[in-house]
């Protein structure tokens, strides 16, 4: 997997993970299960070795 691939496939893990946190806060069950597979999604993503720089004119510029 390529970096661009791997940095996709963390938006997709970040957007899957806030609707889990969506689902914890509205959930008043057990929520074992959910964490478990939450903590499985972060650990089993890999990470990019890449540096995003700022989007911000201001900042680019200083």
């Amino acid at each position: 997997m390529d970096d661009s691939q791997q940095i996709d496939r963390i938006i997709q893990v970040m957007q899957e993970l806030q609707g889990m946190c969506r689902t914890l806060n509205n959930s008043r069950e057990e929520n074992r299960i959910l964490v478990g597979l939450m903590v499985a999604l972060i650990m089993s993503t890999p990470v990019p070795n890449v540096t995003i720089l700022p989007t911000s004119r201001s900042i680019a510029h200083a």
